[in-house]
């Protein structure tokens, strides 16, 4: 009992300790680029849900390489966007399309096992196999009864529902018959997995089984078994890069070579508290759960053992060999029915694995069983047009989370070639999104290159559906975020042969001077007047000179066109968006780009600061002005002055929670028409008015 607080026995108190020294941290948003885009395309590895946020080594980690790579068959129109993207020094948002008949690869671990008479051999009194002068073992021409077993590696099978009977299947009939009475054999399904993905790179995935003995080279931890009440095998995971190439050994997280696990639930070291059984260990050894120690992903995304079939199987096993040998077995799982033996590495007397001699599977540190029957599905072209196209029609019911700003925080979207209803189809993204500029070209790449008249048709075509869209009912503003970029060449010196869009030069512009990840504009790549613009990366292209009248019609119309600069480079003169007050500070494409972001930085600071109860109102408008203001201080390259206003109206101030936030954006118009006239004079009038 202790002593009373009131008490005047001579003593110390001890009150503990505290600490007084950590502080109330705020999250902040991370650094984005201006310039994030959204690409989407094919992979032969990686997630479907959202996309990742990558540079050229983050794709690899995460979705593969051969998306970029031009003599891939991955590879896409899209895919040349996002290459360039990334030579600019970029960074983007990567979504994996699922292809049509895509399948992910599997492997079932099956036992087939028959009752049957199996032979006896000489041994010695430690229990090993006696072995004649050749090495060979020494039959007494006896047998008794026990089982005999192969192991099978086989695909998870369908069910008749059509889909997979994973962690669900029964045990069927064999193909092992036994020499008794001619009874089939029981298939037991033991273990499994799924790759990580769909994908035919699945099927370049890879295990090595065996059951370490303390003979081994790493030899088995006998003690540590007989604690734990459970045999430990061992899993080693390979890759190779195609069905001719040799594997390679894929480490642990912990950089091991091999994971040691068991079939039975809950084994656990109790000194070190390292769990091994399989269902809990496998996955977690090749793949973090932690995004900050994420290094790429594990082999599999599901194992699932089959712990009625093992340990019923294990117990027959067991019971059969302690019957013989009158030594109990303490825990069925003790029993080794991988290969045969026990840890001391002696054969069992009642048990036997068949090898590959009699058709079934060797186990061991240079035995390789790899995943079967993933597909890529069909990639084709067309099969990618018409799968964008799919995505593009039901952005608003989606899994994936088009929508939300926080998520997927990207800033554009990019037409790289589609058919023209698909281009269309781009101006979904403005209807869910209220930060993301829909950049649209008038070439399909499907296609022979558009003639100029083509192009100019077209552009009338998207102009007349992207004009149809709104920015804000409340202030009447009509559609602006969007960008028309014409004509289309070949790449000079390249390894992708196809048809380029020119919209791919305004990207890689814009990445270079809107991608820096501090997010600010890099005046060292400024870009939107003449001479900045200058195009000299396509040949075979469809530029040619056409008339004022002409061209004043492709310009009202949205269109942005390059004409010459000089006698064999191209330049765009400027570069609008599709909004059609050509009196207004949007009408320029790089300003709809700054008020994108924005927007984007509005709704941050929203993220930051909602639910606050503790500020006073000038004080919580002061903070929101403030962290605006921080924001875009010094980011857009002296482009436009920004005067963040966060002000209570009345009946912000009667409900109590909104507040309003106007960031005022003040720039210039993009000035595109020269008024010029020479005027000739005498040069003696001329010095007369000196």
């Amino acid at each position: 009992m202790p002593v009373s607080a009131l008490s005047s026995l001579p003593r110390t108190n001890y009150r503990g300790i505290q600490d007084v020294s950590p502080v109330n941290v705020a999250m902040p948003v991370e650094s984005l680029p201006i310039r994030l885009p959204l690409f989407m395309g094919f992979a032969p590895w990686g997630s479907y849900a959202s996309a990742g946020y990558v540079n050229a080594a983050g794709l690899q980690l995460l979705y593969g390489s051969d998306v970029i790579s031009p003599k891939s068959k991955f590879f896409t129109h899209q895919s040349q966007f996002l290459r360039s993207h990334f030579t600019a020094g970029g960074t983007a948002l990567f979504l994996r399309l699922k292809a049509p008949n895509a399948k992910q690869a599997t492997f079932r671990l099956a036992l087939d096992l028959i009752a049957d008479k199996v032979p006896l051999y000489e041994r010695n009194g430690d229990n090993s196999l006696k072995l004649d002068q050749d090495g060979n073992k020494i039959a007494t021409g006896e047998t008794t009864d026990g089982f005999r077993a192969q192991w099978r590696w086989v695909p998870v099978t369908a069910g008749t529902d059509g889909s997979l009977t994973f962690g669900s299947a029964d045990v069927s009939v064999g193909t092992l018959v036994s020499t008794v009475d001619g009874t089939n054999s029981e298939l037991i399904p033991i273990l499994d997995g799924l790759a990580r993905w769909e994908g035919a790179r699945g099927n370049n995935i890879g295990f090595r089984l065996h059951a370490p003995t303390v003979s081994s080279t790493d030899p088995a931890d006998e003690d540590l078994q007989n604690e734990l009440g459970a045999f430990l095998y061992r899993l080693q995971v390979v890759e190779r890069a195609n069905a001719s190439s040799s594997a390679q050994l894929k480490r642990t997280l912990q950089s091991e070579s091999y994971v040691d696990f068991s079939f039975k639930q809950g084994t656990i070291n109790l000194q070190t508290e390292k769990q091994y059984y399989a269902g809990k260990v496998i996955k977690p050894a090749y793949e973090s759960t932690n995004p900050a120690a994420f290094t790429g992903y594990g082999p599999v995304d599901k194992l699932a053992v089959y712990d009625a079939h093992v340990l019923d199987t294990l117990t027959k096993l067991a019971a059969r060999e302690s019957e013989y040998t009158t030594e109990d077995i303490a825990d069925p799982h003790q029993f080794n029915f991988l290969t045969g033996v026990d840890v001391a590495g002696n054969p069992y007397h009642t048990f036997v694995v068949e090898g590959p001699s009699a058709g079934g599977l060797l186990f061991g540190e240079l035995s390789n069983l790899y995943m079967v029957g993933g597909a890529d599905g069909d990639i084709t072209p067309a099969s990618y047009n018409t799968v964008v196209d799919e995505v593009l029609s039901n952005l608003d019911g989606s899994d994936v989370p088009f929508k939300d700003i926080a998520r997927m925080p990207y800033d554009s979207v990019w037409d790289s070639g589609f058919p023209l209803d698909t281009k269309k189809k781009f101006a979904n993204f403005h209807n869910i999104r209220p930060d993301v500029v829909v950049h649209a070209c008038t070439q399909d790449v499907g296609r022979a290159l558009n003639t100029p008249s083509e192009d100019s048709s077209i552009a009338i075509s998207l102009r007349s559906h992207f004009r149809a869209m709104q920015e804000s009912q409340e202030f009447g503003t009509k559609a602006l975020r969007f960008m028309v970029v014409g004509q289309a060449g070949y790449l000079i010196e390249d390894d992708y042969d196809g048809l380029v869009p020119f919209l791919e030069f305004l990207m890689i512009l814009a990445t270079r001077y809107m991608g820096a990840a501090n997010g600010e504009m890099d005046s060292t790549y400024a870009f939107g007047r003449g001479e900045q613009n200058v195009v000299t990366r396509y040949r075979d292209h469809n530029v040619v000179t056409r008339d004022p009248e002409v061209r004043n019609n492709d310009w009202n119309n949205g269109l942005n066109y390059t004409e010459y600069f000089d006698m064999s480079r191209l330049f765009w003169a400027g570069l609008q968006s599709i909004y059609e007050d050509h009196t207004s500070v949007l009408h320029g494409y790089i300003n709809v780009c700054i008020a994108c972001n924005l927007t984007r930085i509005g709704h941050i600071t929203w993220r930051e600061l909602s639910g606050d109860s503790q500020l006073t109102d000038d004080q919580f408008l002061d903070e929101v002005t403030a962290r605006v203001t921080t924001r875009t201080s010094g980011k857009y390259d002296n482009r436009v002055d920004i005067t963040p206003r966060a002000y209570f109206t009345d009946q912000d101030e009667a409900l109590g929670f909104p507040w309003h936030l106007d960031i005022g954006m003040a720039g210039d118009n993009i000035r595109t028409v020269e008024n010029l006239a020479v005027i000739a004079s005498r040069r003696r009038v001329l010095e007369e008015t000196i």
